[in-house]
């Protein structure tokens, strides 16, 4: 509510109309309140003092109750009614109750009685001014308020109609729009933005962006990106890609344009991103990249099994002709070294079948588990004793710390990866060198790992050693021979297995690869092995 300001003297512009028949109170009023600033104007009669307020408006009236042609208070009635701020004050020098009453009940603001108290009559019509004043200007206030309510009401309408009018042009555009301020509070979305994460636009607006709709992986990059386009330091349509929680949980892909938001100084406000879901195309252009991958992969995978292949058949046909066609001729010696080289061509040929098949198999979720409760540390024995026997020049060695728990297994299968690790190590290492096997047990898994000596695997492709064909890349130098399937079918049998399997490596060093089973749980355990 605005404070009324008055500026100087009530009276100083105020105008008075008198209305006696008496022509020396009339001048007599008219000299004082002429020295006091007022604007005095006198009626002789009833009829004169009508003419007079038609025109002109007076701010008090002074009437005699007793005019010429009509009564005072009968005068009081049409005054009134023509200027309803008019003050009057009625005056007589035959005064009576009924008549004051009747007076004040009209509409007059005092009633005076003859001869006037100049004191008392400046008092009464300064007094009376003053609440005309605050009156007119309370009723002015008042007006002006409601004024400017109704201007706002129809500033607010339309603004209503503008954004309902925007809101319509935002969903009906094809892409998701969110605005988001410096405290990164939602503080739009469109109905694009809400069909595709799932939710109504209540259940959106106020909420935290990056908290409620980034996945965590993503979050502190993305918030990354927004920090500094608060902070000015990257331009308006950055684009970036990234991934959106939907009300389901699940993910889709939005790739964004973003554009900062200022106020009128030119601060930077907020941002207003508009994005393309790109979901599909992702995964198209994943599975596109996973055929391109699948149909390198068919073709490596064709030349090096040729290639493979045809080496120990090489080997089985040169020296079975040679053995066909020198038979007689050949010493006893010699024939047994071309048999062995036949039977070793065989053993490979059989090796590099058999990986290809439980490829396949473990592929096509046709891997049947043979699982029993077994003796991990006796089979772990039984795997270095045989690897001895094929690599006679390492020197292999286990270590265990502890008694180890027997284990819900599939016998042949671990065993496979146990072999396949400790050949690995044996033909990337010298010989002469050490092959070591660990096994220990860890919260609920027992882990085991083979670590060897030899030439080690560069940091930029650990992350691909479990990935078939990893090998292919690797053939031109010191190549031991193989399809490059042995690691990933590891890691197929040992999380068939519902255990992990990674490793550590350092050029020049040496490899070791570490795999987990979980431990038998006590529920798990035959009757009689329990615990009492």
């Amino acid at each position: 509510m605005r404070l009324i300001k008055r500026k100087g003297k009530i009276g100083e512009k105020a105008s008075i109309l008198i209305v006696d028949d008496n022509g020396s109170d009339c001048r007599s009023l008219s000299l004082i309140f002429g020295k006091k600033g007022y604007k005095v104007e006198t009626a002789g009669t009833g009829r004169e003092a009508l003419e007079k307020v038609q025109g002109r408006f007076f701010n008090a009236a002074l009437l005699d109750v007793r005019l010429p042609d009509m009564e005072g208070t009968e005068l009081l009635v049409p005054l009134k009614k023509i200027h309803p701020d008019m003050v009057i004050i009625m005056i007589t020098a035959y005064a009576s109750l009924e008549t004051a009453t009747r007076a004040l009940n009209e509409g007059a603001s005092a009633y005076l009685t003859k001869p006037l108290k100049m004191d008392e009559v400046l008092a009464t019509i300064g007094n009376a001014l003053e609440k005309q004043h605050l009156t007119i200007e309370n009723r002015r206030l008042y007006q002006e308020v409601q004024q400017e309510l109704i201007e706002r009401k129809q500033a607010e309408e339309a603004l209503r109609e503008e954004r309902d009018r925007a809101q319509k042009h935002l969903d009906v555009v094809g892409v998701v729009l969110v605005a988001v301020d410096a405290n990164r509070k939602v503080t739009l979305i469109n109905k694009k933005g809400c069909e595709i994460l799932g939710c109504k636009e209540e259940e959106i607006i106020g909420k935290d962006w990056f908290d409620n709709f980034l996945p965590e992986r993503t979050k502190d990059e993305v918030v990354a990106i927004f920090d500094k386009l608060m902070a000015g330091k990257i331009k308006s349509g950055e684009y970036y890609e990234s991934p959106v929680l939907t009300r389901t949980g699940g993910e889709i892909f939005i790739a964004w344009h973003n554009t900062v938001l200022t106020d009128e100084t030119g601060k930077i406000i907020g941002a207003l991103s508009s994005g393309e879901d790109i979901t599909e195309r992702r995964l198209l252009w994943t599975k596109m990249v996973e055929y391109e991958e699948l149909n390198k992969l068919k073709t490596n995978l064709l030349s090096t099994v040729s290639h493979e292949l045809r080496t120990p058949l090489a080997s089985i046909k040169g020296y079975s002709t040679m053995l066909l066609d020198y038979d007689k001729r050949l010493p006893h010696d010699e024939k047994r070294q071309h048999l062995e080289s036949i039977d070793r061509a065989t053993d490979r040929l059989t090796e590099l079948i058999d990986h290809l098949l439980d490829m396949s198999r473990l592929e096509a979720g046709l891997l049947r588990l043979d699982v029993g409760l077994t003796s991990i540390e006796q089979l772990i024995q039984d795997a270095v004793a045989e690897a001895r026997l094929r690599s006679p020049g390492y020197r292999l060695r286990v270590k265990a710390k502890g008694k180890l728990p027997a284990l819900k297994m599939d016998v042949r299968r671990i065993r496979q990866v146990l072999d396949n690790l400790l050949d690995n190590a044996c033909k990337y290492s010298k010989k002469g060198t050490e092959v070591l096997v660990r096994a220990q047990t860890k919260a609920h898994e027992l882990e085991i790992s083979v670590t060897d000596h030899g030439r080690g695997i560069p940091a930029a492709d650990i992350d691909r050693v479990f990935d078939r064909m990893y090998r292919i890349e690797q053939r031109l130098a010191q190549d031991p021979g193989g399809l490059g399937l042995g690691l990933a079918l590891c890691k197929a049998l040992v999380e068939t297995h519902r255990g992990r399997i990674w490793l550590e490596s350092t050029e020049g060093i040496g490899t070791t690869v570490y795999f987990t089973l979980p431990l038998v749980t006590e529920e798990e355990l035959p009757h009689d092995e329990k615990e009492p």
